[in-house]
């Protein structure tokens, strides 16, 4: 459609060419007739070219709203892509890290009770060895028990 606006134009630039010729040569031969009929055509193909100018620009306007509107189109599709991946890969952790979440708190639930209890890591009493041993299983317990806090905290505010 733009060739053809531009080939109406360009055949509209000749006919106005001709025109101003044409006023020329009746203004030279004092033929006020041709004169006017000339006048008549020069103004009629100045405003088919206006025309013709608008036309394109509105039909470039028109272009320009669509690309923006597909471009728009195609940009919300790939941010809906992009989130759907990342819902999908949330989902196929999720299950897994619930299952780690779970053993955590398990051995976190056993080692406390240990702690309570006065066993020692492996579920011995304390009173059968020395202290210094109990003292250092108790160490050891609390550190475990505090890693393991930590790691569930973490895990739970996904993984920052």
């Amino acid at each position: 459609a733009a060739s053809m606006a531009s080939m109406g134009a360009s055949a509209e630039t000749f006919r106005l060419s001709m025109a101003n010729n044409q006023m020329k040569k009746a203004l030279e031969e004092g033929d006020m007739e041709a004169f006017e009929r000339a006048a008549a055509c020069k103004l009629q193909s100045t405003w088919r070219i206006k025309l013709a100018q608008r036309k394109r620009g509105e039909m470039l306007a028109k272009k320009a709203e669509a690309e923006a509107k597909k471009a728009e189109a195609e940009e919300k599709a790939a941010y809906a892509r992009k989130l759907a991946a990342e819902e999908s890969q949330r989902m196929t952790l999720h299950p897994a890290l619930g299952d780690i979440l779970d053993g955590e708190q398990r051995e976190l639930d056993l080692q406390r009770h240990r702690l309570r209890h006065g066993l020692g890591l492996h579920g011995r009493g304390w009173g059968n060895g020395d202290n210094a041993e109990a003292a250092r299983e108790v160490t050891e317990l609390r550190r475990m028990l505090d890693d393991t806090r930590r790691q569930l905290q973490v895990a739970r505010a996904g993984g920052h």
